[in-house]
This record gives structure tokens, C-alpha cells and sequence, in this order.
């Protein structure tokens, strides 16, 4: 009983404790991603070949495991989201334990202890273990094949036999969970080729070709799989700065977590000259930690994109592990100092770095809906336009969790064009305008809203989501404009000052503007607005309004918009817009201009009459469970 009541075992059970009450609390609101959602509704197949087909080949590129999973767990289950989520979170929370039990196993107590500390409260292990994805399977799985081959082949514990079927079994499943995980016990495997013992060889390739026949039947998905490649059509080839992103979000992007986790790296070196080490671990966690980032990194440059957070998750608590393999078994005393330290710091963090509660636990797939729902109980529904973009599946989801009628919201994508929305526009007779979504098509769409409902009420942002209120008159209990403008320059044109080309000496390129950009921003998230107003006889079609960034002479983003798709008034003039989401481009504001100019291939003739550039506070959250938060 005392063993069992040892000081070590007592800080593992606090620590899964903390990380079981993290992890279910305020449960029933907690965030569902999109690719949940995919997978969700990807369920209620009863005849499995429909399943593989329709599940699995044709919408996916994961292997059919988690998804051939969730179809029977909802058929048991039932379609509650919580209950769909729940192996995931028990399966993550699992994974601190045999973090733990590994890091004990290989080097001692304390590294188990920080590995376990890791995995239970950073944002990067949090997130990925309460999606109902392949990430937290994948982890707990990994984990347990590293169990089991470590104690058959490398730190020889129990019964042998029991120790090989273990390795196959979750070897089996890490291929059909994820790729990834697929690849990392390729390289466990052959890492094992070269510390195994001679007589054990035999048994040794006989258990990897268990796994790879228990394989085969997924063989042929594999392969058409194989052939569509990364999902590059959102996700960009990567550059090494990767890396670094990659240990700041690990750390919270927080000073205090990266100062902590520097000093206990630092501390872990002490009396390594005076201790025999044998460094044969710490090449095998180099090997398959080096090797999965190299060709992760190099088939998404050269071939496909693939490399993202998620796919490194596998080999994350091994990382962890090579970096404080160093530490000697430490006193009690100093183990729970960690514990708490790395507790508080990682709490403080999560909370005021990285606004984890408030991003986890409002979705905005949901707040849009129950916040128009408020305003519209609030003025009226005679009174309120709602256009909302988000998808179809998603919203009546949260539509019938609500209760809310699906009738008092449109479909901001309705509308294929600018004019299309102008035509729009002119027919709204109510006083308010409730615009939400995630990410627009046509993002100069909130400038042209604004135009017609000069007042914008509030601005609330989410996590992929953003939803503006516009009203047409400014309230009672108006306490000032939610647009939260950083930069505006505004220059009115008139002819006697020269400004104007003559209408029978129409000019090619007319420059309105060139800057610096890192001038302009507050952070990347900004976004920028802009607005020509011109005069002509007759409409202008095929002048080009552009907007350029160069670092140096590096193009990064040209963009054109047409006169033409713009209406002409019967005042004789035509508004055009352009707005821009900074977080989408890759650029460096230090290096960078914004250049603002029309081109006038035809020659056709138009006076300016003004011309309006802005930058705007964009969404902080915008990608806020994975990139870093302006502060």
C-alpha cells in the first residue's frame, strides 16, 4: 500500500485530477470545430461498404478507423455532441498517464512527471484531446504501442508474449488512425532494428509483419487516398519559421512559460559531467523526432502541404521527454515544486495569453445565431435584417439546440456579386443589419453594409467568426461606434484643383496612395478598407481599381476590382470597394508598401470625386486556438 501511496504517484493522481476537471469542465458548451462537425455528420451509415465509400474515400483523407468508430459509436450512443466527443477527452486524458509511465520507464520519475505536465495542461495537448479527431486516439495510441514495444524489445518488463500482442494491436491501430501515426510507428519499428538483441530479430520483424497484414485490408484506401494529396486549397507550404511558431505556441507564446521551461531545460544539464549516461534513448527520440519533422516539412515543400500542429502531436510527449532526459530522479520536495510552478504558470497563460476559456467554450457557429436571435427579441423582428455565412449543416445544428426559427436568417451568400448585394441593399427597410460569418467571400460586403447603416452598434469576434450590427439611426442609448479604426485617410477631389484627369484626356494609371505598411498596423489580424468614388457620363466598365503589396519587388498580394461590377447611380456616379483580411496574406509589415492605383486600360473617361483608405482592428481570435493573440 505504501508503494502505491509513494509521492510520485500522489502528484499523478493531482495532476490527472486537474486535468480531468480542465478538461470536463463547463463540458456541454465546449467548442466543436468544423472538422468535428465533418466527421459528425458523416455518420448513421447502416451498410458498411456506403460507410467506406461515402465516410471514408470520397470526403477524407484520414485513414477510415476514427470515422468507422464514430458511425457505431453514434449508432450506440446516440447523436448527443458531448457523448461523441467523450472517448476523445477519456482517451486524452489517458495519454497523461502513459506520458508518465513511459518517461518513468526510459529515464526516471521526474521526467515521467514533467512529460505528464505537459500533456495534461498546455493549449496545444488540451485542444487536440477534445476534438473528436484522430489526435487524441492517435496520441493514446501511440503511447500504448511505445508501452508495449519499449517493454518487450528495449526495457524488458512482464510476460514477453503479452508485451508483442500489445505492440501489434496498437501498432494496427496508430495505422488505421492517422498517417501520421502510421509513420511514427515506421520509424519505432526500424529504430528498434538497431538496438534489439540478435536473437530477438526474428521474433522482432515477425511482429512488425503482424501489423502490416492487419494492415492490408486498408491498403486499397491508402492508395487513393495517397493520390489527393495535402490540402493545400487552405493550407500553405510551410517555411522553417514553422519551428519556432511551433515551440512559441507550445509555450503559450508567454514570456513566463517560455522563462519557466528555459530555466527547468537549463537545470535538467546539472551533474550530466559527473553521471554515466548512456545516450542510446536520446538518439532514438532524436531519430524519430528529427526524422517525422524533416519529412513532414520537406513533402509539404516540395510535393503536398501537410505540415500543420496536428500531424506532430504524435511525436509531442517524445519531444518533451529528449528535452529534460537529462534530469536525475529528483527529492520529492523539488517534484512538487515543478508541479505547482508549471500548474500556475500554465494556468495564467491559458487564461490571459491565450484566452483558451473564452475560445473553447463560445463557439461562434452558435454565438451568431443566439446573439442575432437577442437583438432581434430586443427591436423586433420587423425591424432587423439578418445575413449570416455559415454552413448549412452547422447552423441548423445549432438552430435546433436553440430552438431558434430558421426563417428569421438569410444566407449572406445568396448573393454571387457586388451589384447582386447593391440591389440588395436598396430594398432593406428596416432599421438594423446584422452581418456574421465565418470569413467572407466578398469581405468588401461590410464596407457597402456600412455605407447604408452608417452606425455600426457592436462587433463581436470568436474564433473564425465575426458578426457586426449596423443600424441605419444612431440609439438612444448609443455609448459610441463598435469600428475600431486605427487609420483613416480621406482626400475629397475637385477639378479646379487639377486633381482630375480632363474627360477628354483620360490618364492610364492614376496613383491614390502608397505607404509602409508597418506604419499602418496594430497587428496582423487588421484589416483594410477602401472606397473610390467616381463621376462619369456613363458607367465605367473595365477600369481596374488595384491594390498591390510588394516587399521589395516581390509581389505578395496584386488585386484588381472592376469598375464595371460596380452600379452606377443615377446621380452619375460609381462607388467602388475593396477590403482586405491582413491574417490571410503572408507578408512582413517591416518590409512591406501598400500601393493603391487604377488602371484605365481603355482609356475611359471619369472624374475621382473621393477616394477613402482605412485600417480597421480585425478579429483578435480570428486564429487564436493556434496562432498568437494580440495582446
Amino acid at each position: 500500500m505504501k508503494k502505491y501511496l509513494s509521492t510520485e504517484n500522489l502528484l499523478l493522481i493531482f495532476i490527472l485530477l486537474v486535468a480531468s476537471v480542465l478538461r470536463f469542465y463547463n463540458y456541454p458548451n465546449l467548442f466543436v470545430h468544423f472538422d468535428e462537425f465533418s466527421a459528425y455528420f458523416r455518420t448513421g451509415f447502416e451498410n458498411f461498404s456506403d460507410l467506406i465509400q461515402k465516410g471514408v474515400v470520397e470526403p477524407d483523407t484520414h485513414p477510415a478507423g476514427v470515422q468507422v468508430f464514430l458511425n457505431y459509436w453514434v449508432a450506440l450512443a446516440g447523436p448527443d455532441m458531448m457523448l461523441f466527443k467523450l472517448p476523445f477527452v477519456l482517451m486524452g486524458i489517458a495519454s497523461i498517464y502513459l506520458a508518465f509511465k513511459i518517461g518513468k520507464l526510459w529515464f526516471n520519475p521526474t521526467v515521467g512527471l514533467i512529460t505528464a505536465l505537459f500533456i495534461g495542461f498546455t493549449q496545444y495537448s488540451l485542444t487536440y484531446t477534445l476534438f473528436a479527431r484522430p489526435y487524441a486516439s492517435g496520441l493514446f495510441f501511440s503511447l500504448m504501442m511505445v508501452w508495449f514495444w519499449s517493454r518487450a524489445f528495449i526495457i524488458i518488463r512482464g510476460r514477453f508474449i503479452n508485451n508483442v500482442i500489445g505492440f501489434v494491436i496498437f501498432g494496427a491501430l496508430c495505422a488505421y488512425d492517422h498517417y501520421f501515426a502510421l509513420f511514427f510507428l515506421v520509424l519505432v519499428w526500424m529504430s528498434g532494428l538497431f538496438v534489439i538483441k540478435c536473437d530477438q530479430l526474428l521474433k522482432y520483424v515477425l511482429a512488425g509483419l503482424a501489423i502490416f497484414i492487419l494492415f492490408t485490408p486498408h491498403l486499397n484506401i491508402f492508395f487513393i487516398q495517397l493520390g489527393k494529396g495535402g490540402v493545400e486549397s487552405w493550407l500553405a507550404k510551410p517555411t522553417p519559421v514553422f519551428f519556432i511558431d511551433y515551440l512559441k505556441y507550445i509555450l503559450h507564446y508567454s514570456i513566463w512559460m517560455y522563462l519557466f521551461v528555459a530555466i527547468l531545460f537549463v537545470l535538467s544539464f546539472r551533474g550530466v559531467r559527473n553521471n554515466k549516461i548512456k545516450f542510446r534513448k536520446q538518439f532514438i527520440l532524436i531519430f524519430w523526432i528529427l526524422t517525422t519533422y524533416l519529412v513532414a516539412y520537406f513533402y509539404s515543400v516540395y510535393r503536398s502541404a501537410v505540415l500543420q500542429y496536428s500531424v506532430l502531436f504524435f511525436t509531442f510527449p517524445f519531444l518533451v521527454m529528449l528535452a529534460f532526459s537529462f534530469y536525475k530522479s529528483l527529492k520529492p520536495w523539488l517534484n512538487l515544486l515543478i508541479v505547482i510552478i508549471f500548474l500556475v504558470v500554465s494556468f495564467f497563460s491559458l487564461k490571459n495569453d491565450r484566452h483558451y476559456f473564452y475560445l473553447m467554450y463560445n463557439s461562434g457557429y452558435e454565438k451568431m445565431l443566439s446573439e442575432s436571435e437577442r437583438i432581434i427579441q430586443q427591436y423586433g423582428e420587423e425591424h432587423v435584417t439578418v445575413l449570416l455565412n455559415e454552413p448549412e449543416k452547422i447552423q441548423n445544428f445549432y438552430l435546433d439546440k436553440l430552438k431558434i426559427p430558421a426563417e428569421h436568417f438569410n444566407n449572406i451568400n445568396e448573393f454571387e456579386t457586388t451589384r447582386d448585394f447593391t440591389y440588395f441593399l436598396d430594398t432593406v427597410n428596416t432599421d438594423y443589419l446584422i452581418l456574421g460569418g465565418v470569413g467572407f467571400s466578398h469581405p468588401e460586403f461590410i464596407q457597402m453594409a456600412e455605407n447604408r447603416f452608417p452606425c455600426m452598434i457592436s462587433e463581436k469576434n470568436w474564433f473564425l467568426c465575426d458578426w457586426f450590427l449596423f443600424s441605419k439611426k444612431i440609439p438612444s442609448d448609443f455609448a459610441g461606434a463598435a469600428d475600431r479604426l486605427i487609420y483613416n485617410f480621406e482626400k475629397q477631389y475637385h477639378q479646379k484643383q487639377g486633381l482630375m484627369k480632363p474627360v477628354e484626356k483620360p490618364a492610364e494609371y492614376i496613383n491614390l496612395v502608397e505607404f509602409g505598411l508597418d506604419s499602418l498596423l496594430s497587428h496582423k489580424n487588421n484589416w483594410f478598407n477602401l472606397k473610390l468614388v467616381i463621376r462619369s457620363e456613363v458607367p465605367v466598365e473595365s477600369a481596374l481599381l488595384i491594390s498591390e503589396i510588394k516587399e521589395g519587388q516581390k509581389n505578395i498580394l496584386w488585386s484588381a476590382t472592376r469598375f464595371g461590377d460596380f452600379q452606377f447611380t443615377a446621380d452619375s456616379t460609381q462607388t467602388m470597394y475593396q477590403t482586405f483580411k491582413l491574417s490571410d496574406i503572408n507578408f512582413d509589415p517591416e518590409d512591406a508598401t501598400f500601393k493603391v492605383y487604377i488602371w484605365n486600360q481603355e482609356f475611359e473617361s471619369f472624374y475621382i470625386k473621393s477616394f477613402r483608405f482605412e485600417t480597421r482592428d480585425g478579429n483578435p481570435y480570428l486564429y487564436g486556438l493556434f496562432a498568437q493573440i494580440p495582446q
